[in-house]
């Protein structure tokens, strides 16, 4: 299989905002003051998504 210029363009979008979100994931699981807790992490990772991750789907 063979992407197009356009789909490797968006796959590797698609991956950056991934490995932003697994990064931030991990700062906050590691911080001592933060409880894990995932619906509170979710809702505080996704509300601050910077804008140009807002155009991928998750």
């Amino acid at each position: 299989m063979f992407l197009t210029t356009e789909h490797r363009r968006i796959v590797k979008q698609w991956f950056g905002v991934s490995r932003f979100v697994y990064n931030t994931t991990v700062k906050l699981v590691q911080d001592p003051s933060i409880k894990a807790n995932w619906k509170g992490i979710k809702t505080d990772i996704l509300n601050k998504l910077p804008q140009w991750s807002k155009s991928v789907p998750y």
